[in-house]
């Protein structure tokens, strides 16, 4: 048997499983994609809302002890020096803030570098099950086309017992 009889047997075997295996692995890394994509999203969300419930109570307690301080403050000189104290704390606060949306604005642009990637890797799967199909196509035309021939060159052997 020369190697072209044996490679279209073997593909004939074991080519459907080959295929599969593709397709299954590539639904598979698709699969993780996807879910990373929205764990980060989550702990992105999550992250977010917690620096900012903090910041906001902060803000809010040292307003208050602002208020507070200025009903408390007619009149009296001594307290000036924990007005400056807090106002320092508010300002601080809000330098707090602002690093955490900077931080937000970094993790949404990852976020959103990821999510292209994303669509990259799907449009290439997408191009190769394409091509992967037209393979396949082109694999059973030529299967098609040697059951043909082997069908003629049988029927012109004449038969021996």
């Amino acid at each position: 048997m020369d190697n072209e009889s044996i490679t279209p047997l073997f593909w004939k075997i074991f080519g459907g499983a080959v295929f599969g295996l593709i397709g299954v692995l590539l639904v598979v890394i698709l699969n993780s994609l996807h879910s990373n994509t929205t764990s980060i999203r989550t702990e992105l969300t999550t992250t977010v809302a917690q620096h900012k419930l903090e910041s906001d109570s902060q803000i809010n307690r040292i307003k208050d002890e602002l208020v507070s301080l200025n009903t408390k403050m007619v009149g009296k000189s001594d307290i000036a020096p924990e007005l400056s104290k807090l106002k320092d704390e508010l300002a601080s606060v809000k330098t707090q803030l602002a690093a955490i949306e900077e931080s937000r604005n970094s993790i949404r642009e990852k976020l959103s570098t990821l999510e292209a990637n994303f669509k990259e890797v799907i449009a290439h799967n997408k191009q190769n099950d394409i091509q992967s199909q037209e393979f396949r196509e082109k694999f059973f035309t030529q299967i098609r086309e040697l059951r043909e021939k082997v069908l003629v060159l049988e029927n012109k052997t004449p038969e021996k017992q």
